[in-house]
C-alpha cells in the first residue's frame, strides 16, 4: 500500500513539474532593436502557437513551415512585404494550418496551397497592391476586411478554389477583372 501512495505522490509531481511549452511573441523590426530584422528568420524560429509583431518596414518574402503561427504588422500603412509569402513553404511538405496573416501591404501574390496542409488560414487586414491576382487554394480559409487594388488579371482579382471559405467585407479597388470564386 505504501508502495502505491508513493508511486501515486512520484507521479504527481512529475505532472506538476512538466509545464507545457508557453506561446511566446517574437519581435521584428528592419531598423533593429528587436528579435529579428527580417519575417524570415522569425517564423524560421518560431513554434505552433506564436506571434510575430511585425514594426513598421519594408521586408523580403518568406514562408510558413509552423502550424498555428500569427504574424501580425503593425498596419498595411505601415508594413509592406516585397515578395511571395508561401503558405506553408513552397521547397516541401511542411504543415501551416491555422496561419494567421494581418497588417500588412503585401505586393506579390501569396501561395496559399491545400497540397501542403494550409486550412484553416486567416488573412485579414491587409492591402495587396499591384498583384495580378490572389489565388486561394486551401480549405476553410477566412479572408476578411482586405483591400485589393489595381490587380492586372483581365480574369479576376481573386479565384477561390476549394470550399468552406469565409470571404467578407473586402474591398476590390481599381481591379481590371473584378472577382471570381471557382470551387
Amino acid at each position: 500500500m505504501n508502495t502505491r501512495i508513493f508511486l501515486i505522490f512520484v507521479a504527481l509531481l512529475c505532472m506538476m513539474l512538466i509545464t507545457p511549452a508557453e506561446a511566446k511573441t517574437w519581435y521584428v523590426d528592419d531598423d533593429g532593436g528587436a528579435d529579428f530584422t527580417d519575417i524570415w528568420t522569425a517564423v524560421n524560429s518560431a513554434s505552433s502557437g506564436d506571434t510575430i509583431y511585425v514594426y513598421t518596414g519594408t521586408y523580403d518574402r518568406f514562408e510558413i513551415p509552423v502550424p498555428y503561427l500569427t504574424i501580425k504588422g503593425e498596419g498595411p500603412d505601415l508594413v509592406t512585404v516585397n515578395g511571395r509569402i508561401d503558405i506553408p513553404k513552397a521547397s516541401d511538405s511542411t504543415n501551416a494550418t491555422g496561419t494567421v496573416l494581418e497588417g500588412m501591404k503585401i505586393t506579390t501574390a501569396p501561395l496559399i496551397d491545400r497540397f501542403r496542409s494550409a486550412s484553416d488560414t486567416t488573412i485579414r487586414n491587409c492591402v495587396f497592391d499591384g498583384l495580378s491576382y490572389i489565388d486561394l487554394r486551401a480549405e476553410r480559409i477566412t479572408f476578411e476586411n482586405n483591400i485589393i487594388s489595381n490587380s492586372t488579371s483581365n480574369i479576376c482579382a481573386l479565384n477561390v478554389r476549394e470550399g468552406h471559405c469565409i470571404i467578407s467585407f473586402n474591398k476590390f479597388i481599381d481591379c481590371v477583372g473584378g472577382w471570381s470564386l471557382s470551387i
